[in-house]
């Protein structure tokens, strides 16, 4: 499913917190929050049983965002209302409903269950 023009959140990426002897921890610091519109094309879900009677679902979806937006790969996003963390670097990509614009794509993810 594809929209339009939804209303997303970019947490920028700033570094890595570190512990006491001064080395990068899992705990990643963010910038401040970016409004943007952009496309959100959810492209699919896996789910996997864990050994407990939990589910893990793992959601994929694709941001289409202005050209020129600038990404990084440890980036967050919020759309509609949920947090997604970015895999990878934006892509350049031509519009698939136009032909004619170009912009960056990201693929998110999120953990839900």
């Amino acid at each position: 499913m594809f929209a339009y023009a939804e209303n997303v959140t970019r947490h920028p990426f700033s570094n890595w917190v570190l512990d006491r002897n001064g080395n990068p921890s899992e705990k990643p610091v963010f910038g401040p929050d970016l409004p943007l519109a952009a496309g959100f094309a959810s492209t699919g879900t896996t789910e996997s049983a864990s050994a407990s009677t939990d589910s893990v679902v793992l959601e994929t979806a694709d941001l289409y965002l202005p050209y020129g937006t600038a990404t990084r790969s440890h980036d967050e996003w919020t759309v509609r209302g949920h947090r997604w963390q970015q895999t990878g670097e934006g892509v350049d990509w031509r519009s698939p409903i136009t032909g004619a614009e170009f912009g960056t794509v990201v693929h998110i993810k999120r953990r839900s269950g």
